[in-house]
């Protein structure tokens, strides 16, 4: 039995899905078609089982993004599925676990932001280094074509070490929220 419920991705982070799951396998990466199994046992997978709580061994999570080209742009779109049986797929994601999950991905991508321009200055604040590790961010997850550019994301890195993050993240806090006040 296959139930299959849409989830609408933002499009920036799929190239962060795609790139950063930990304890995942890209079965396939087209333009078109993403197909990333996503083990139980993964932060990723710990927070989907987490939020579903399946009374079965759930053998690996599949997500399948898809990807169409409209003009200049990209338009994304993902089907979840849990794998528990070699011949079935389901599917059990409220609103409110899809809005959990978004989340989830988000403060991520927003973590994995931060931390990738503190080491890229390796313990240096010079807005030149700065610059160039937020641009070398913005190239590696394609976020140019989402909107993001250097000045965005720089509010975003500032905010975030302002506000103590590290000190949030670190205990388990919520972090999502610091990047945009």
């Amino acid at each position: 039995m296959i139930q299959l419920y849409p989830i609408e991705v933002p499009g920036y982070l799929i190239p962060f899905i795609i790139k950063e799951l930990g304890d995942a396998e890209v079965l396939s990466y087209t333009e078109s078609f993403s197909r990333i199994i996503i083990n139980p046992n993964s932060s990723l997978g710990r927070f989907i089982r987490n939020g579903i709580l399946p009374s079965y061994k759930v053998k690996n999570y599949c997500l399948t993004i898809y990807t169409k080209k409209l003009g200049s742009k990209k338009a994304f779109s993902a089907e979840l599925m849990e794998f528990h049986s070699s011949a079935e797929y389901r599917v059990d994601l409220s609103f409110d676990e899809l809005d959990s999950f978004y989340k989830f991905l988000d403060s991520s991508f927003k973590s994995c932001f931060y931390f990738f321009v503190k080491g890229y200055c390796a313990g240096s604040s010079s807005p030149a280094k700065i610059k160039a590790a937020i641009w070398k961010f913005i190239e590696d997850y394609e976020l140019s074509e989402y909107g993001y550019d250097e000045k965005i994301l720089r509010h975003y890195y500032y905010s975030f070490k302002k506000k103590g993050a590290l000190h949030k993240h670190f205990n388990n806090e919520r972090i999502g929220e610091l990047f945009f006040r």
